[in-house]
């Protein structure tokens, strides 16, 4: 939920195909990837920059095993250093609360949940609090298991765990990067 027209995501999105670019095998698409990761970074979404981080990481790892543990050191610095310098870099922007009054509505109906679009539909009748204008969970398990349940929660994780499984299978396949 959220995603159309959040800026955030679709700095993500785009981070998410900086490795696909980085794999070309044409010159113009290295300049592809110098231009969508200076996008991401501009975006100051946390969020993109750690799907960024994630895809090149992969890439380093089916590519270039042994710089993974120097890009992995940078990662875990640049997070120190985050949390160090920039005060909302850890700051959950009311999250926390939220998602305890999100709990309540899970508890509410815990096998088969309250239906799909149930958290927008729910999200128009509160005028105000710390709840109001919030139209998604912000958190995508919590958001399945409150409007589908334990029952599409487990499907849900069903379903990465076995795209996980697919994907590291095809991982030194010469498309498995682009799968």
């Amino acid at each position: 939920g959220g995603t159309f027209g959040n800026p955030n995501h679709f700095a993500a999105y785009l981070a998410m195909a900086v490795p696909l670019f980085a794999v070309q095998a044409e010159r113009w698409w290295k300049g592809a990837v110098v231009i969508a990761s200076l996008l991401v970074l501009q975006s100051g979404s946390l969020g993109a920059m750690g799907a960024l981080i994630g895809g090149v990481s992969w890439l380093l790892l089916t590519r270039h095993p042994r710089w993974l543990w120097g890009v992995g050191g940078l990662g875990l610095l640049g997070v120190v250093l985050g949390w160090v310098y920039v005060p909302r870099f850890l700051n959950p922007e009311g999250r926390w609360v939220a998602w305890q009054t999100f709990w309540h509505l899970f508890q509410g109906k815990p096998i088969t949940g309250w239906g799909p679009g149930f958290i927008m539909e729910w999200s128009t009748t509160i005028t105000s609090g710390s709840l109001f204008q919030w139209r998604h969970v912000h958190n995508e398990l919590l958001q399945v298991m409150i409007e589908q349940g334990t029952v599409g929660a487990g499907l849900m994780v069903w379903l990465v765990a076995e795209t996980l499984k697919r994907a590291w299978r095809v991982r030194t396949h010469p498309l498995g990067l682009t799968a």
